[in-house]
């Protein structure tokens, strides 16, 4: 099984969670991705949310909540590492050329839109941790 990392933000308004749902794939996803060269996990953070939803990173917020595996969405035979935090964002989402669009997801809403990691284990730790009620 191959392994991919990514850096993934939870940020939370209203007792819901900012997610987003890319062009190539059928579920939706934390924003974030994949550090590029010898970028820290803050400095991959504010680079994909400008790219995501042209919104930047209130660094100040910026908390670790720890490291999520599961089966990557629309790959089966990829292993999903996300090392993820919380914090605030700078800004109105405006989806870009890589995001259809974006929303904000409460406990009660249909699960069966979200990404495997996110379904079976972030979702299960925000709820567990009171992240989210």
């Amino acid at each position: 099984m191959r392994k991919v990392s990514k850096i993934g933000l939870i940020v939370v308004e209203k007792n819901k969670i900012l997610l987003v749902k890319k062009k190539t794939l059928k579920k939706v996803i934390t924003p974030g991705g994949k550090p590029e060269g010898r970028e820290n996990h803050e400095a991959c953070l504010e680079r994909e949310l400008k790219e995501e939803l042209e919104v930047s990173l209130d660094k100040s917020s910026l908390q670790f909540l720890g490291t999520f595996e599961d089966v990557a969405e629309g790959e089966d035979d990829v292993l999903l590492t996300i090392e993820l935090y919380q914090g605030k964002i700078k800004g109105n989402p405006k989806p870009s050329r890589e995001i259809e669009g974006y929303l904000w997801f409460g406990a009660e809403a249909d699960r069966e839109i979200l990404s495997p990691i996110i379904k079976n284990k972030i979702l299960p730790f925000l709820l567990e941790n009171k992240i989210i009620a």
